[in-house]
């Protein structure tokens, strides 16, 4: 193995190393008094990355940031980036027009990720409560961020007919599960045949 491939695999996988604490960081900021020295840890070698990403403005919804998401869609692209750079071994016209797609997509698809898991945790939380109407802030603001949503996708699948909001939010999410799966297929063929071109 060349110096150049080791390189590009070691950036690879610190990228990946650094997600997965970013990751464990954004975790623990959800749950309260997890003030520990680890904790501390992941605060002083995560935080700076994570600030700066955040003020992308375009990524928050009210109380909502969606800014995680995309800072750990730029590491899982840094590290996909910097693991084809080592295994081709060099950086042809394909591989940036496969780079920028799986930029695009990974960012893309990491938001529809993130937006179907607080679509089931919406929907746990409509089943488990006794009304459909929650006092908490948030999720009055998250359900009127959603709301245009979710109703246009049920109304296209129940022929036009009004459903529950629980019913809304269940077709929503098997809507999203499903083509998050079939863009997956679809762009993973396309990357691939980019890659081929073969200047």
């Amino acid at each position: 193995m060349t110096t150049f491939k080791i390189i590009f695999s070691l950036l690879s996988f610190l990228c990946t190393v650094y997600a997965v604490f970013c990751t464990i960081k954004i975790i623990l900021t959800w749950i309260p008094g997890t003030n520990m020295g680890f904790t501390r840890f992941l605060s002083a070698i995560c935080d700076p990355y994570l600030k700066l990403v955040s003020k992308t403005r375009i990524l928050h919804f009210g109380q909502l940031d969606f800014s995680p998401v995309l800072a750990l869609g730029i590491l899982a692209l840094l590290s996909t980036v910097f693991s084809g750079i080592a295994t081709e071994g060099k950086l042809g016209l394909g591989t940036v027009i496969g780079l920028i797609l799986q930029m695009s997509f990974y960012t893309a698809t990491s938001l529809l990720n993130f937006f179907i898991l607080f679509l089931i945790i919406r929907c746990i939380v409509l089943i488990s409560s006794r009304t459909a109407y929650t006092t908490s802030k948030f999720w009055q603001q998250f359900d009127y961020f959603i709301s245009p949503i979710v109703y246009k996708i049920s109304r296209f699948f129940s022929c036009g007919k009004m459903l529950s909001f629980k019913a809304t939010l269940l077709i929503s999410i098997v809507f999203f599960i499903a083509t998050s799966i079939i863009t997956s297929l679809v762009m993973s063929k396309l990357i691939q045949l980019v890659h081929y071109i073969p200047f």
